[in-house]
């Protein structure tokens, strides 16, 4: 075996074990838990450059998103920066003002937290060192099928734990949530996470990927499946992987209603029809086929069903879409950013300063020291600058995988186009860049629905 071949392997095993240890891992929420993860992303990564020495003749598409991201990762460093307070009374006059109070120095920080920014940095800048780290390892189409194997066998064993525990209320419960998360098994799941909002975009992200895996087996075997009577056809799709696929994705979708998160079905509902009608509508050339409309309207009338039987329906009709004092956490940060509207904050320090603009009656625990929306919350502590450097070159990526094609993967593409989505949608109405390792499975999907568009003489074989 060459030696590149064994340090290849090595770094594919340490992007494995990101994916197969964090979501045991309440995600990778604790500092511990960061560090571990990152220390696989950082040992894949120099594995893999020693491993190929044209590591960095890989990335033209992306190559304008890779200098904007790597221009942001410098742009946070400035955070870090001591500045004279005369100086920072220019650049971020609440920060300076923060200073003086707190500190006999005469330097100052942008982030009002410069150890909580550093903590923070660190972990940024391995999410995007993962994402390039994740796009050079899937060059191997190969290693793009177990990535994606991976993700839903990990997925799977989460969801057989929840139930595990939902119906004997606990007693097979491995991962404790951190404290003040959790709640009463019988009353909701939240699989190995400690927040059920998040374990469920978690669920809603891996169903379509694994929807996407069992239509481009079918479009694979298209042709066997035309010349097969009735009785045959039956047999061989109950005894084929798309009833495999088919099973996995409606045992996700069934623990992710005994999540009791309202917005998390509902989300992953709406995107789902989103998504699958705009390829039904302007991709696909075979509308009037009587089988493509059945399969998606009984998949979708299956769901369906599923869903209106569910706690988290019956709590949807008991709540209707009250945000649960959301509304009120929002306007919170809204203060933060009018007080620190260019430059924010600092990453990471959201949960130090929101108490000083909240009202007493939003209390101050673990939950209501968050915005509630990501995006306002990185508004808040990057700043108008941070957040429109970073959101350009995210743009820049999505618009690749939303107006690119797969010839042989058209089902695995809209897996991702959803999962992506989805979170983003998610993400306006709850918290999930706190958590690591939810972070890194939106670099993960956008590596993978960027391999999944490129020209079919740079990713040929058939992952169905």
């Amino acid at each position: 075996m060459k030696v590149s071949n064994l340090l290849t392997g090595s770094a594919f095993f340490c992007l494995l074990a990101v994916h197969l240890f964090a979501p045991w891992l309440h995600g990778a929420e604790l500092a511990w838990e960061v560090a571990l993860m990152s220390l696989f992303i950082l040992l894949g990564l120099l594995t893999l450059v020693l491993a190929k020495p044209s590591f960095f003749q890989d990335f033209d598409k992306i190559r304008l998103s890779l200098w904007l991201l790597f221009i942001w990762v410098i742009y946070l460093s400035v955070y870090l920066v001591p500045i004279p307070l005369d100086l920072l009374d220019t650049i971020s006059p609440k920060s300076a003002e923060f200073y003086r109070y707190t500190s006999s120095n005469q330097f100052g920080y942008i982030s009002v937290s410069s150890l909580t920014s550093a903590i923070e940095y660190f972990e940024l800048a391995t999410l995007i060192l993962l994402f390039i780290f994740t796009y050079r390892m899937l060059h191997n189409p190969i290693k793009l099928k177990w990535l994606v194997y991976c993700l839903v066998f990990v997925g799977v064993t989460s969801a057989i734990y929840s139930l595990l525990n939902h119906y004997t209320d606990g007693d097979f419960e491995l991962s404790k949530a951190i404290l003040p998360w959790g709640q009463d098994w019988k009353v909701g799941v939240r699989g190995t996470f400690s927040y059920k909002n998040q374990f469920a975009i978690y669920l809603a992200m891996l169903i379509p990927l694994i929807l996407g895996l069992a239509f481009d087996y079918v479009k694979k075997h298209k042709d066997d499946l035309k010349n097969r009577r009735t009785f045959s056809l039956l047999i061989y799709v109950f005894t084929s992987r798309i009833m495999l696929y088919c099973s996995i994705a409606l045992l996700l979708f069934f623990v992710l209603t005994k999540t009791d998160s309202r917005g998390g079905n509902l989300i992953f509902l709406a995107v789902l029809s989103v998504v699958v009608l705009r390829y039904v509508f302007f991709q696909s050339k075979r509308l009037k086929k009587r089988s493509l409309l059945v399969g998606v309207g009984g998949t979708f009338a299956v769901l369906m069903f599923i869903f209106l039987n569910s706690a988290s329906f019956e709590r949807f009709e008991k709540y209707g879409i009250q945000d649960n004092a959301r509304s009120k956490l929002h306007s919170v940060a809204l203060k933060v950013i009018q007080d620190f509207p260019i430059f924010g904050s600092g990453p990471g320090t959201y949960p130090l300063i929101q108490h000083n603009y909240k009202p007493a009656s939003l209390g101050n625990n673990e939950m209501s020291k968050r915005a509630h929306s990501d995006y306002l919350e990185t508004l808040a502590t990057h700043g108008i600058v941070g957040t429109f450097l970073f959101s350009i070159a995210i743009l820049l990526l999505l618009k690749i995988i939303f107006t690119g094609k797969s010839r042989n993967q058209p089902g695995l593409l809209m897996g991702c186009q959803a999962a992506i989505l989805m979170l983003l949608v998610h993400s306006g109405f709850d918290y999930n860049v706190a958590t690591f390792y939810l972070s890194a499975l939106f670099f993960t999907f956008l590596a993978i629905g960027l391999k999944l568009v490129e020209p079919r003489n740079k990713t040929t074989s058939s992952y169905a």
